[in-house]
């Protein structure tokens, strides 16, 4: 998954990082320009996926992402953040 991001952002003016803090974390941020999105990568089905697209938004304080996407092992959500 972070091997085809970071390939398909190459000669793009994209960038792809992850986002750490204490024990919270995201697994891919993307930014290209003022657009910005989250995503998120299980295994399973988690009711706390998105805990830690919540704690990135709060750290942000100036623009929260304009796109959360969560895979799991049953599907694909995407939800737009309201912080």
């Amino acid at each position: 998954m972070g091997a085809h991001l970071v390939n398909s952002t190459r000669g793009k003016k994209a960038e792809v990082f992850c986002w750490l803090e204490r024990n919270q974390e995201v697994d891919f941020v993307l930014r290209s320009g003022k657009d910005l999105v989250s995503m998120e990568v299980k295994s399973w089905k988690d009711e706390a996926t998105f805990f830690g697209n919540v704690c990135f938004c709060r750290s942000l304080q100036t623009q929260a992402p304009d796109y959360c996407i969560a895979i799991e092992a049953i599907g694909i959500y995407t939800v737009g953040m309201e912080i």
